[in-house]
């Protein structure tokens, strides 16, 4: 999602796709940022939010991980840092995100 993006259409997104978080991105695909539905949450009585971007509620330089990240790292550094998603980048390239809800469910899964 680009930076420019209001907060309502990604509050929409998010929604509709059943996620928690969405990645900023700038013109060249770069990771600039992570907003999640925690973010989302703290502004949406704000009488102004149809008008602001995510840039004024993301997190800039978010925390990231590489895909040969194992599980106990990953989790320890959701602790932490008390945060619930953490994206996937390898060689500066988005490769997607990790969430403490889809890891419950592989562990869950596994139980």
């Amino acid at each position: 999602m680009p930076v420019s993006e209001k907060i309502a259409s990604a509050d929409i997104l998010m929604v509709r796709n059943g996620v928690g978080s969405l990645l900023i991105v700038d013109e060249n695909e770069k990771l600039i940022g992570i907003i999640t539905d925690g973010d989302i949450i703290k502004v949406r009585n704000s009488t102004d939010i149809p008008h602001k971007t995510v840039d004024h509620v993301m997190t800039r330089n978010p925390i990231t991980i590489s895909s040969k990240t194992n599980l106990k790292t990953i989790l320890s550094i959701m602790i932490k840092h008390n945060i619930e998603h953490l994206p996937v980048v390898d060689e500066g390239k988005i490769k997607g995100i990790v969430s403490q809800t889809r890891i419950f469910r592989i562990i869950h899964k596994h139980l």
